[in-house]
């Protein structure tokens, strides 16, 4: 009675193979494609990318310029998107403090 329960409790040590196909069946599980980078995900690190290689030294001299020109064009229309879409920013604390 005893040898049994102590067969039972010996951990299972696959070998390398067995050990790759038991990871390839437990990563195809669906749960684990909920993980993948969404498509802001991609689009902030492509822009994470684009902005490092601006400060690359691979990039040619001449590329610099228009590249960091490209990048201020954009950082400013997202600013002018946002504030339109959300409005100028308020400051309804201190007019609180004035009216209350």
């Amino acid at each position: 009675m005893g040898d049994a329960s102590v067969i039972s409790e010996i951990p299972l040590i696959p070998d390398g193979e067995q050990a790759r196909d038991w990871a390839v069946q437990e990563l195809a599980d669906p749960v684990y494609q909920a993980a993948q980078p969404t498509w802001f995900d991609r689009a902030a690190q492509a822009a994470r990318d684009a902005l490092a290689s601006l400060f690359s030294p691979d990039v040619a001299p001449e590329w610099a310029a228009i590249l960091a020109l490209v990048a201020a064009i954009i950082a400013i229309a997202v600013i002018v998107i946002a504030i339109l879409v959300w409005g100028v920013p308020r400051r309804t604390s201190s007019r609180r403090a004035r009216t209350g």
